[in-house]
């Protein structure tokens, strides 16, 4: 199953309640544009049946793959304030973010890519955890200089075991929830994390202006229970800057991410080999307003903005 809201918000929102089975879990998990969740709800399916044709015959046509690709697939420049909580792996409000059918189709024809190996810019998996360890999946960012990649979104999804418990007509109460993590690593160093505190059966993990190099996601846990992990990552040039009109000697930083911390970094020689910090933002949506250095150096200076992993 897949709980559907709508582009502005105004539908039923945050955790399932106590008297629900595994209260607490994240809702909605994927919001479309629509006057009416019965209506959004609508184009949510018809994308899950455009993507069960599409991929009849594979794993991606299991029902954990389709919820996987398409929340993987689902965009957050509609929602500049989209922001994953720490212990939880969805947006309180928005979800994975709104039903974008041309992703979700890009990455359910990218095909399946086994662990191990070396990931392509998108793809999708379905397969038994490890027992006995987790399961690695590289994906190389290209370029060089201010290239790489504008986002990556990556979603873990998996069943809820819902037994029968009583015999005959009525059905059992209760379940069991198997326990994964996805983690994301660059250079052996975790950088991102989804691990919900409640009983989710998805985890998520989306990351802007992520520079050139190899990145390995990383699935853990489970037990011997199935998952389905898809993923993309969108070429692009990053963090924007550019000069308010307005407010001489102040910038305009854009395509940030909520509630991450950047460090402004300062230097009067572009080819220096130390920047100086001169600032740290912690911005509340994509964009952040103009900035201005509280103590410019006399003649030129050059600035730069840096992510805070775990800032």
């Amino acid at each position: 199953a897949i709980s559907v809201g709508i582009t502005n918000g105004g539908h039923s929102r945050g955790g399932t309640p106590i008297g629900i089975d595994s209260p607490g879990r994240s809702k909605p998990e994927i919001v479309a544009f629509s006057n009416y969740t019965s209506f959004a709800t609508a184009r949510v399916a018809s994308a899950a049946a455009l993507l069960r044709a599409a991929t009849a015959g594979t794993a991606a046509a299991q029902p954990d793959a389709i919820k996987a690709i398409l929340m993987a697939g689902a965009t957050k420049e509609e929602f500049p304030g989209w922001q994953r909580p720490a212990n939880a792996p969805l947006d309180p409000v928005f979800g994975a973010g709104e039903l974008n059918v041309f992703h979700a189709y890009r990455i359910a024809e990218a095909g399946q890519a086994p662990p191990g190996g070396s990931a392509p810019a998108r793809g999708w998996d379905r397969r038994a955890a490890a027992p006995s360890g987790a399961h690695d999946y590289t994906i190389t960012i290209p370029g060089s200089g201010n290239a790489g990649a504008d986002e990556l979104s990556a979603v873990l999804a998996w069943h809820r075991l819902v037994p029968d418990t009583i015999p005959g007509r009525l059905w059992g109460a209760g379940s069991e929830l198997p326990d994964f993590d996805l983690a994301l690593f660059h250079g052996g160093t975790e950088i991102a994390r989804s691990q919900s505190a409640a009983g989710d059966n998805v985890e998520h993990i989306y990351l802007r202006n992520l520079p050139p190099g190899t990145y390995t996601l990383r699935v853990e846990g489970g037990g011997t229970a199935e998952f389905a992990l898809a993923w993309r990552t969108e070429p692009g040039p990053g963090i924007r800057a550019a000069l308010d009109p307005d407010l001489p000697g102040a910038i305009v930083f854009s395509h940030l991410m909520a509630g991450e911390s950047y460090a402004v970094e300062r230097a009067t020689d572009l080819t220096a080999a130390d920047w100086e910090d001169v600032a740290t933002l912690e911005p509340t949506g994509a964009d952040f307003a103009a900035w201005q250095d509280p103590d410019p150096p006399a003649g030129r200076a050059f600035y730069r903005l840096r992510w805070v992993v775990g800032g």
